[in-house]
Formats: C-alpha cells, structure tokens, sequence
C-alpha cells in the first residue's frame, strides 16, 4: 500500500513544485497570502493523510480517511463518493463521512437519486468541470428542482470534482466553509478514492470464482434460473445474494425471460407489481434505479452491460452470446423427441434432468408474474423425468434407475412414479429391506389416495413382489 500511496499522494517530503497542475498553474498567484495558506496546509494535509494510510490495505478504510481529510480541510460538514451512471442518468453515495451525529444520510437520500433536472451535473461529468455553488439559493428561480434536491439533503453551498472513467462519479463536499475557488486539494483527493473504488471492485470480483468451462469468450453469458439464480462469465459467477435488491434481481429476470423486445419500464412496473399505485414517473425512476444497482454488480464479472436502455425500453444487450439453462432444457428435450436411438435419447434426457435444480427463479415461485412458467417447467420437469426412468428401466440399468429417481424425488417429493421407480429398481438391485423402507417413506409422504395407486402400480409389475414389501 505505501507504493500505491506513493503514486496517488506523493512522498511527505515533496515540495509545493509536485502539487496538482492546477495549483501550479495558479503561481502568478503567490503573493496571495490566502493561496500560500492554501499551499501549505494541503501539503500539510497530503503528508498527514500519507503518513495514517501506509500501513493500511483495506480500500474502504483508505476512503474513510480520504473523505475525512477533505471534509475537514474545506471545512464542510459531509464529504461523499456519489458514483454516476451517465447513461441511466443516476446517482448513488457509495462512501461517505458526516461530521453530524446521528447520520442520517440514507433517511435524507432517496433510494434512487436521479439526475433528469440537474443538467450542470451531467456537463460537469461530461466535460471533466467542477462543480462550485457558494449559495443554492442563487439558482432557487432558475431551476426549482433542482434547488429542492439541495434543500432536502440540506446543502446551501457546495463543491464537487468528477473522477473518471471507471469507476465514474464526483467527489463532494456540502456546506464548505472555506477554498471554495481552490480545487486541487479535491481532485488530488478524488483521485485517491477512485482508485480505492476500484480496488475494492477488484477485491469483490475476486470473491466470484470463475468458471471457464461453461462459458469461452469475453462476451459469453450464461444464465442458470432453475433453483436459485445464477448469472456465470469467464471472470466468475454472480448469484443472486450479490444483487443487493430483491426488485433488481426480479426486473432483470423479467426482462431476460421475454428476450423477443424491448420493455418500457411502466410495463415492467405493472407486470411485477400490479397491486401498487404510482405515478408514471415514480415507476420509470424506480425501474431505472434497479436496473443500475444490477448493472453496478454485474460490471464485478463482465465489462459489458447485459441490460441496454433503449428509447423503447430495457432490453438484454444483442452483442453478448446469452443463455439460459431454460433455454438449454428445452432443445435437449426437443433433441430427445427427435433422437435416432434410444442410447442417444437417453442420454439427452440425463442432460436435461441435471439442469433442474428447482423451479425457476425459487426465490419468487410464487408470485404471479412467474407463476405460469414455473407451473410449465415443473410440468415438464416431471413428464421428462419419468420417461426417463421408464426408458433406464426397458435397457434394465437399474442403477440408474435408482439415481435418477432419488433426484426426482428430491425436487418432487409427491412424484408417484419416482416412488415406483425407485422402489422397483431397489428391488431389482437386490436390497429387500431397502425397497420395504422406501415403500414406507412414500407412505409417509404422498395421500392415501396416492399411496394406494402405488400399490397399484407395484401389483401389476412382475418382478416385484408386493406382499414381501408390505410384510
């Protein structure tokens, strides 16, 4: 860390001729006893700051100090990383430090911030400028929205410098006191944090272990629904505990499982949750929202968005090669029906099993936006499985049988052929006992009804001998 240090602040023993160009650039300026000032105490600041971060290699407690250090030396009472996404024209903090106790930072920042009435902001990012408003009362008339986002996160003044190009965002402080005019401090410092935004990046990236067998090129996605969600790439795999919003992961399920077109976020709004009432506006910011806190965790494993906003809507990216086990399921069952030999039928349908580990998307089974696809594919799901075992049973491998009937079970338990299967094939392998104990935990686990077409089933199969299962 103290190289990386070294890089981003330079030595404490530096003179003021290595300070940004910008302080340089203001030499003619050296008779000005308030820039001397300056000078010297952002030296001072840069040098104490070096010397509490040379032993540290944790990025988020680099940042802390970083944002400590620039909320003090302008005398402020917030300083923040606001990282910006310029194509959904959001913003999010991703760091920052109050001198106010209680914090109360997530009660005043809404949970998407956007940047629709703040064109300063997107030119400020767009042409590198910062960012200087002594007095927000000055642009109370000239736009009013924009006034009362300053209002409600209670700034009167404030000052900002923007860092790019990943990560992307501003460095802010709220209500500084002092070197408003004077900006090299902050840049310096923005500097400083964005790089530990992306060590901290790389740092998550690399918690995600990668999986080069299933996926060859950078632009490869593959995207597993069955069971819990998994979105995998050459530099690793993402599941859904990572997304940090429930709704994201649901928005971007949605828009993956209808590839066909481009989604305008009120339609996404109403098909997820019909029951609840917003304005137009209220739902467009919030689906652009939870497509941006995807976006920010998929960059972990992928340097290309899998999600485009188009002026028709959302839609899966066209220059990625994405699939999905669902899509991988249904052409080895459509292979199975067309396969020439029973060899290779059976083994198409082994394939097709293994991509089943539980309904689609589990953690949201039950809601009515997936219901109707998560019905179908358990349909499927269980049509498949037992034509399976009735085709392992016909070629007599029992011991696959057996195998493939506890997998269904497991994710089926009122599946009553795969008790049947299960307990013939049991049977068949020689275990009595064995085959008496499966038949009592079907008892356990279906209807009368249903254990009663067991018995059924296993009287009118031949090499089974229901009275010594039951006995």
């Amino acid at each position: 860390m103290g190289k990386f240090l070294d890089t981003l602040l330079g030595k404490s023993e530096q003179s003021i001729t290595h300070l940004p160009s910008s302080v340089k650039d203001s030499r003619l300026h050296k008779s000005d006893d308030s820039y001397v000032c300056y000078c010297t105490e952002l030296e001072q600041a840069l040098s104490s700051l070096e010397n509490c971060l040379l032993t540290s290699s944790n990025p988020e407690g680099i940042a802390m100090q970083a944002l400590r250090t620039a909320c003090t030396f302008y005398g402020g009472d917030w300083a923040g990383i606001l990282e910006v996404d310029l194509d959904f024209d959001i913003w999010a903090p991703v760091w920052w430090y109050n001198s106010y106790i209680p914090d109360r930072t997530t009660q005043l920042i809404l949970e998407f911030e956007s940047l629709d009435f703040m064109p300063r902001w997107i030119e400020a990012m767009q042409h590198g400028k910062n960012i200087v408003i002594p007095d927000v009362d000055i642009i109370k008339d000239q736009n009013p929205k924009e006034y009362a986002v300053y209002k409600r996160l209670l700034a009167q003044s404030l000052i900002a410098v923007p860092f790019m190009p990943k990560p992307t965002g501003f460095l802010v402080i709220r209500n500084p006191s002092r070197y408003l005019e004077r900006s090299s401090m902050l840049s310096a410092l923005a500097y400083v944090l964005q790089r530990a935004m992306a060590q901290q990046k790389m740092i998550e990236s690399a918690k995600l272990a990668p999986m080069p067998d299933l996926v060859q090129s950078n632009k490869d996605v593959a995207i597993n629904f069955f069971g819990d969600m998994e979105i995998c790439t050459r530099k690793g795999v993402l599941s859904e505990r990572f997304f940090n919003s429930p709704k994201s992961s649901r928005v971007v399920t949605y828009i993956i499982l209808n590839p066909k077109t481009a989604h305008p976020p009120l339609e996404i709004y109403h098909a997820l949750w019909p029951e609840e009432c917003v304005e137009p506006e209220v739902a467009s910011r919030n689906i652009r929202g939870y497509i941006y806190r995807f976006r920010q965790t998929f960059s972990l494993i992928c340097d290309f968005p899998l999600i485009e906003s188009t002026p028709s809507g959302y839609r899966l990216n066209p220059n990625l090669n994405i699939i999905t086990d669902v899509q991988q399921f249904d052409r080895l069952i459509d292979g199975a029906r067309q396969a020439t030999s029973v060899v290779q039928k059976i083994n198409l349908m082994k394939k097709a099993v293994m991509l089943y580990r539980g309904p689609i998307f589990r953690g949201a089974e039950d809601e009515h936006w997936i219901i109707s696809q998560v019905s179908l594919y358990r349909l499927r799901y269980v049509s498949l499985i037992n034509e399976l075992l009735s085709s392992l049973s016909e070629i007599r491998d029992y011991s696959c049988v057996q195998r493939y009937a506890l997998h269904a079970i497991e994710f089926m338990p009122a599946n009553l052929r795969a008790h049947y299967w299960l307990i013939v094939s049991t049977y068949q392998l020689g275990s009595l006992d064995l085959a008496k104990h499966q038949l009592c935990h079907a008892k356990d686990i279906l209807t009368s009804e249903e254990f009663s077409i067991l018995e059924d089933y296993l009287r009118k199969e031949d090499g089974v001998p229901l009275e010594k299962l039951i006995r």
